[in-house]
């Protein structure tokens, strides 16, 4: 397992078969675990070449362990990497009908969970960011609290109480939106409708952390920013300057994911004719989104914003991105687009 992790030879700074023997055997010297080595699979490594074979786990126990190590370097996301664990353990791909539901279910739960942790009287903030369902929770605590969630509702539905039918609607674009970034065109003999595992975690982190401030936001992040024109999602760099040449209009820009580092992202804009320029964004160790550019008095500057919108917002000035680039395959979900038709040309001629 030291091999597979590190690609090199163990013990290769022995040339002495007795020093060799000595160190291993009496003192105790193995090879040094990488400090970006997961610590599930570190301490099943140290396991397995403890000096007391009692110690050391049965190939039994070490198959079932690396189907939790497997989940643990394919999902970063706390709430992901749980999920995953505690509904598809010992599984790498499951059928979109199957995740799909069982991803609901458990949002559901986790959202009812951090809504019982919440105080009884809501801030405003709190009911903004507040499912259906919870603002019903909301509702239910306090009179004072009824009328704030009554205001919300008229800000959203344009009524005193929620729209069950538009609220249906809203989650069936979400899972289409979850769909889109999930399913890909696979191999002969792979199913389009299936979920690997690595996908998902890519997912997590181009669009987590899923739970922020004791609220469940992963859906509203997806929805929100697959809803942006300039967000292409998944498309490479050559994609990206050919639908900017046909936009073909100085300032015109678009965000795609920086497909070499899951969980960034790159800005690519149409400076003119005979320059296009992509810049990254990073994320922080506390999942902000940054951004490095060189400001109008010639100096770098770095900024960093919680969401991607409002870090596009901000320099969309000193970068001059003017004009969002369309052709997302994104847009058809999120907006309420007419779907075309042939023409009957007998009808024409009629009409």
């Amino acid at each position: 397992m030291w091999c597979l992790l590190t690609r090199e030879e163990p013990f290769k700074e022995f040339n002495d078969f007795e020093k060799f023997r000595l160190a291993v055997c009496r003192q105790n010297v193995r090879p040094e675990i990488p400090h970006n080595c997961e610590p599930s699979l570190r301490q099943l490594i140290q396991r397995c070449w403890d000096r007391n074979p009692e110690v050391r786990p049965s190939f039994a126990q070490i198959i079932g362990e690396l189907d939790n190590i497997i989940v643990d370097y394919a999902i970063l996301d706390a709430f992901g990497r749980q999920f995953w664990k505690d509904r598809f353990i010992g599984r790498e791909i499951i059928p979109w009908s199957e995740f799909i539901e069982t991803l609901n279910n458990e949002a559901n739960n986790v959202m009812d969970l951090l809504m019982r942790r919440l105080p009884a009287d809501a801030t405003p903030q709190q009911l903004r960011s507040a499912t259906v369902n919870q603002l019903n929770e909301f509702g239910s605590r306090s009179l004072g609290n009824q009328r704030m969630v009554q205001q919300e509702f008229l800000q959203r539905f344009n009524r005193p109480e929620p729209n069950y039918q538009a609220i249906e609607q809203e989650e069936q674009i979400v899972n289409n939106c979850i769909r889109a970034l999930l399913i890909v065109e696979q191999g002969e003999g792979v199913q389009d409708e299936e979920v690997f595992v690595e996908k998902f975690g890519e997912m997590l982190q181009w669009f987590g952390p899923s739970i922020v401030a004791d609220n469940f936001v992963l859906y509203d992040r997806i929805r929100t920013l697959l809803s942006l024109t300039w967000f292409h999602g998944d498309i490479d760099q050559m994609t990206a300057e050919d639908r900017l040449r046909a936009r073909d209009i100085p300032g015109a820009f678009l965000v795609r994911f920086s497909t070499s580092q899951p969980g960034c992202f790159a800005i690519s804009q149409y400076a003119n004719a005979n320059q296009l320029e992509h810049r990254r964004i990073t994320r922080t160790q506390d999942m902000q989104f940054q951004f490095q550019f060189v400001n109008r008095q010639g100096q770098v500057e770095t900024v960093a914003y919680p969401s991607l919108d409002a870090l596009i917002t901000a320099v969309s000035g000193p970068l001059q991105l003017l004009y969002p680039c369309p052709g997302s395959r994104f847009t058809r979900l999120t907006a309420n687009v007419v779907v075309g038709g042939y023409t009957d040309l007998a009808n024409l001629q009629r009409n």
